[in-house]
């Protein structure tokens, strides 16, 4: 009986030693909170909670970045938890909110071996469409939202690992990314002319295309889609063809690309027209120098190389 007693005794003390360590956090971030000398740039955000900023940069916006929502959301939580005796669930939200005082970035919560089977694909899902929407949607009206969609995400993961059932996490993340704003499109368009009756670029393609890959080096979550229209003959289906694979081998994904070919055209004269529609947030961003990547030219098979 002395036994179960002083183990209750120092069971109790504990929890309450780390109630004490994160009520005195949660006080401190409170009474320090400036959200605009935050950092919002979420494009390089880690698949694991409390990754470095590292070279991140800093976007230069208006109002409440989106790590001054997230930190509020997370000691919310935290706040939350506390009142309903979850004190290591506090705790954990105490320190997403601390780390983000710090100049840290908090990515979502990773999916531990504790969440059941037949709940890991729905949240394994959940977790992609919430950080492509971190990088894409990054826009002022959509930062609350999104910050909410990741506290609650956060909370789901923590109630599936323990199997509760009666928590509105789940049903609180579909209602903030339901809530989100589609980013702005923006459509480019691009000709590409090619040699006389052959299927190679000329000089003036080359550079057309070379700007389109400098233009979304590194920026595929910026492309919506590439439509490359052209002619039914069979010399402008092979163009069509031969300046997909160009654009794939040059890193542009295969399921951003679009083929649409016009009926009834003249053999070789309808050139190819390349339209790409790209998300614009409203985000300010610095631009970083970029060495145009080498073109490489992709032939059929069957045709002889030219150059």
């Amino acid at each position: 009986m002395k036994k179960r007693s002083l183990l209750l005794t120092v069971i109790a003390l504990t929890g309450l030693s780390a109630c004490d360590h994160y009520s005195d956090k949660i006080a401190a971030l409170d009474n320090d909170y400036t959200p605009a000398t935050y950092s919002s740039d979420v494009s390089q955000i880690a698949p694991a909670a409390g990754a470095s900023m590292g070279a991140a940069t800093d976007a230069v916006i208006s109002g409440i970045p989106f790590s001054g929502h997230l930190k509020r959301e997370y000691i919310e939580q935290a706040r939350y938890e506390e009142s309903v005796s979850d004190y290591k669930a506090a705790k954990h939200y105490t320190e997403c909110a601390y780390m983000l005082s710090e100049g840290q970035l908090v990515a979502p919560a990773s999916i531990g071996a504790a969440v059941p089977t037949e709940e890991r694909a729905a949240l394994e899902e959940a977790r992609a469409t919430l950080i492509e929407a971190l990088t894409t949607k990054n826009m002022p009206q959509n930062r609350e939202m999104l910050a909410k969609a990741q506290v609650s995400f956060d909370c789901w993961v923590d109630q599936a690992a323990e199997a509760k059932t009666q928590s509105p996490c789940h049903e609180n993340f579909v209602t903030a990314m339901t809530a989100l704003a589609e980013p702005n499109i923006a459509e480019q368009r691009y000709v590409v002319l090619f040699e006389e009756n052959k299927i190679s670029l000329n000089a003036g393609d080359r550079e057309t295309i070379g700007g389109i890959l400098r233009n979304y080096a590194d920026k595929e979550n910026v492309i919506q889609s590439i439509q490359l229209v052209g002619g039914s003959d069979a010399l402008s289906v092979n163009r069509l063809s031969v300046l997909k694979s160009i654009l794939q081998y040059n890193g542009i994904p295969a399921a951003k690309i679009s083929q649409n070919v016009k009926a009834d055209t003249s053999v070789g004269l309808t050139p190819i027209e390349i339209v790409v529609k790209e998300r614009v947030p409203e985000i300010s961003q610095e631009k970083e120098a970029f060495v145009a990547p080498e073109i490489i030219q992709t032939q059929d098979p069957d045709t002889p190389k030219e150059f």
